[in-house]
């Protein structure tokens, strides 16, 4: 690794949003919230597996947390990737 891949990497890591992971309980079954938090900027909140037969929400939302982990959010993400478990 160069010493501008490093430069580049550390970058990257403090523009990396904050991410908390709250578990809620939710009439015998736990819902598991992620919370990420970047620069100033507006509050969206996304939802997945609202109809339990349709998996691809969940794949959806998991797979914006993961990029959105990376850097570059502006705002505030609160993502629930099943929001029906049942």
């Amino acid at each position: 690794m160069t010493d501008g891949d490093r430069t580049r990497e550390a970058a990257r890591a403090a523009e990396a949003p904050r991410h908390a992971r709250r578990e809620l309980p939710a009439g015998g079954a736990t819902l598991v919230v992620d919370e990420l938090r970047g620069a100033d900027g507006p509050t969206v909140a996304l939802l997945g597996g609202v109809h339990g037969d349709e998996p691809e929400g969940v794949l959806a939302v998991r797979r914006v947390v993961a990029e959105l982990r990376a850097g570059g959010l502006r705002g505030t993400l609160r993502a629930l990737a099943v929001a029906n478990p049942l």
